[in-house]
């Protein structure tokens, strides 16, 4: 970061012969300077044609002028090196991928860090110094600032004070900015004099650096994700794609609507545009007739599914649109409970308090109109019982890979929790063999010591500190995994009544699940047999408290007109699924579809390699980061079967594209490709929470099968091909991931 010192904002001259106005003296003025475009410029020119900084009236320290000075100033470098660390990343990441760099190294070259602080030392060393300076001091205190902030950022999204604190959070990322101003200068002015230059500090200079650093930590992932919404906008833009940047697609289907409308999420009404229920689904085929089916017994009549097929908002606005949308139609799902509503739901956080209170609402007017309302949430360990920490990239795709940037989701906050119905339950159940895995979270809010082990539930409510056998309310639990994952989606209403229906797909409750990323919801009503499986594996992982063994033969077959619907729950049927969707590939004619976060599961990438070499066109999309984080583990395997996966996908993958979202980071933007669904010969199609890997199998997850369905399944398909246009050329996350070789 170069010094930010008197003589780099002020000209020689101590008036301006134009005699400027105050805003341009004290704003613009530092403003230009900051940015260092003068510097640059003179890269370029003789001496003679070489420019000075621009007039800026002197100041005492730590004044009012002084401190609008130095603010005006770091937004202008803010701006540059916030550029400059996007184009050096990019740069570092083509380098890996071209040369092959895994690992560690691959990992720390392509990180967003490594690439902001190459891109600070280039641009600083690119400026001509000011006086006293020299460009390898400046380069070298540049890249000091911005080691410190990437480390100690690092430490602060680690600390679960903060994490829970917005003040703390800025708090603390203004003393990492301080320190890494401090840095800058202390290591700038040492190189400099190294170099025979003399360069002294004044106490002015420390000021001004520590504010300036203070600022470009706060300010420098804002700016960030400025940048990518004007890039984003700028590529949509190339693409031609304006006709969907603004577009939630949300279709209530029937057989006599193929087509795949779209409605508008620019404040409309998001109820407009989609048709009425359809009418009811007489059991006319035999579960049995369908040949990739097991099914269970073939009980249900009802009405046609409601599809909910969500796209990136690369705009701000439309984003907000978007998310506000989703929570409205989560909240109409649960104003609809007559009786009872079961949720079991992997992630959610919403941060938006408009959009936060849209749900919360609704569950808290159900629980006060005396419904059965309980809500069951992924609460993983931040310790395992050995001390070590849950590795996930998203929950996904552990397992699978180890991903180079970790994280650890967690339940809903306790504030969160504290906003629901007064008479909220939080049931905590632990597990024998993870008696010391109960979240801190818990630790901390109820004051109570861990309780040694046992298996006994413990109820708490909040509001009022008591414990016991609470009733009425929200009820919420806070499912273990034991090590994987509750990696759920899905709400139950009214189970055992003709009423019945499901919320499921891959769609967590977060602002980024319903505007950043790609993802779906599925809607079934009046589907009494279908609710009351879901409703078994609910109350499965409810009083259990965890995972293991629930799902277990739950499998279950309904007729759905011509066609049939089978949904599945594993990790008990985790085996059955994996099988499943292997078979319903294997069975394609004349086309597969195919939209996962990840494709690892051996038994999936053989039917799609044998599909290929029949001639059956493959096509589809996945995450570009998450996969290649597969790809490269199976890479570094050692055992045949790593590389036999490794081959199959290299194989596979030439037929299908990748979205190049943002590589994982606690604080950036989770904007994954997150869908997880096919669509097979126009016919048969499937979804849910499934990823198509085998890590899935061992989690909690559900998938919704629908075979002989061709409404559903042509959605799905003209779903897929619209994002293998979007992300497949030269926008947003353009192209594939290529080849991986064995090591």
């Amino acid at each position: 970061m170069e010094r930010l010192t008197e003589s780099s904002l002020l000209t020689t001259k101590q008036e301006d012969p134009q005699a400027s106005a105050w805003l341009i003296d004290n704003v613009l003025h530092p403003f230009e300077n900051g940015t260092g475009a003068a510097q640059l410029y003179n890269n370029f020119v003789s001496d003679k044609n070489k420019v000075g900084p621009q007039y800026v009236p002197e100041a005492k320290t730590l004044s009012l002028d002084w401190g609008v000075h130095t603010l005006a100033s770091a937004s202008g470098a803010v701006l540059t090196y916030a550029l400059a660390g996007k184009v050096a990343g990019a740069a570092l990441g083509a380098v890996a991928e071209k040369a092959g760099i895994e690992g560690t190294a691959g990992s720390i070259l392509t990180s967003a860090t490594t690439g902001q602080i190459l891109g600070a030392g280039l641009l600083d060393f690119a400026k001509a110094p000011n006086q006293n300076e020299t460009r390898l001091g400046n380069a070298a205190g540049s890249m000091a600032a911005f080691g410190v902030f990437g480390a100690g950022n690092e430490l602060l999204g680690a600390s679960k004070a903060a994490a829970d604190s917005a003040i703390l959070t800025g708090l603390g990322r203004i003393a990492v900015g301080a320190t890494g101003g401090l840095t800058s200068m202390e290591t700038s002015h040492l190189v400099t004099n190294a170099l025979g230059v003399k360069n002294d500090l004044t106490l002015d200079d420390a000021f001004r650096t520590a504010a300036s650093g203070a600022f470009i930590n706060v300010a420098m992932p804002v700016v960030q994700r400025g940048l990518e919404k004007v890039v984003d906008g700028l590529q949509q833009k190339t693409m031609n794609l304006d006709d969907v940047q603004h577009e939630i697609y949300s279709r209530l289907l029937t057989e006599k609507a193929m087509q795949l409308p779209q409605v508008r999420i620019d404040g409309e009404d998001p109820t407009k545009g989609i048709a009425g229920k359809s009418g009811d689904i007489e059991p006319k085929a035999k579960a049995s007739d369908t040949p990739n089916a097991r099914p269970t017994k073939p009980t249900e009549t009802g009405d046609e599914p409601r599809l909910i097929l969500l796209k990136q908002q690369f705009d701000a606005k439309a984003r907000d649109a978007q998310i506000k949308q989703v929570a409205t139609e989560l909240s109409d799902f649960v104003g609809g409970t007559k009786q009872s509503l079961h949720a079991a739901i992997y992630d959610f956080r919403l941060k938006d308090p408009a959009v936060e209170q849209i749900v919360v609402d609704a569950f808290n007017k159900a629980a006060a109109d005396g419904k059965d309302v309980k809500i069951a949430f992924f609460q993983p360990p931040e310790k395992t019982a050995g001390g070590q920490g849950i590795a996930q990239t998203d929950g996904e795709v552990a397992g699978d890979a180890a991903p180079a940037e970790q994280a650890i989701t967690h339940g809903p906050s306790p504030e969160l929790l504290a906003k629901f119905d007064p008479r909220i339950q939080i049931q905590h159940v632990t597990q024998a063999d993870a008696a010391s895995s109960i979240p801190d979270a818990f630790s901390d809010v109820l004051g109570n010591a861990r309780p040694a082990g046992g298996l006994a539930p413990r109820l708490v409510d909040l509001q009022n500190g008591k414990e016991g056998d609470l009733s009425g309310g929200v009820g919420t639990h806070g499912i273990l995994g034991g090590g994987k994952l509750m990696h759920n989606k899905y709400m139950v209403r009214d189970a055992g009544t003709a009423d019945a229906a499901i919320w499921t797909g891959s769609t967590n409750w977060t602002d980024d699940a319903f505007g950043s990323q790609d993802n779906n919801i599925i809607q079934f009503f009046h589907a009494k047999g279908l609710a009351a499986a879901y409703d078994k594996d609910f109350d499965q992982m409810w009083s259990k408290g965890a995972i293991a063994g629930t799902g277990k033969d739950l499998h279950t077959t309904v007729n759905s007109g011509d066609g049939q619907v089978t949904v599945a729950f594993s990790p008990g049927d985790g085996a059955f699924i994996d099988a499943e969707y292997a078979k319903r590939f294997e069975a394609a004619k004349a086309s597969i579809s195919i939209a996962s976060m990840v494709i690892s599961s051996p038994e999936v990438l053989k039917a799609l390699s044998d599909k290929i070499d029949q001639g059956v066109p493959v096509s589809g999309i996945y995450d570009g980061p998450q996969m290649r984080n597969v790809a490269r583990a199976w890479g570094r395997g050692k055992s045949p079967e790593s590389a036999e996966k490794l081959e199959l996908w290299n194989k596979v993958s030439q037929h299908l594209v990748a979205k190049d979202s943002t590589p994982y980071s606690p604080e950036g933007i989770h904007d994954f490709m997150h869908n997880k669904m096919y669509s097979v010969d126009g016919v048969n199609s499937g979804t849910g929470s499934f990823n198509i890997s085998m890590n899935a199998t061992h989690n909690a997850e559900n998938v919704v099968m629908m075979d002989n369905m061709p409404t559903q399944a042509v959605q799905l398909s003209t779903y897929i091909a619209d994002l293998v246009k979007t992300y497949g050329g030269k926008g947003k996350g353009g192209g594939r991931t290529g080849t991986v070789a064995s090591k």
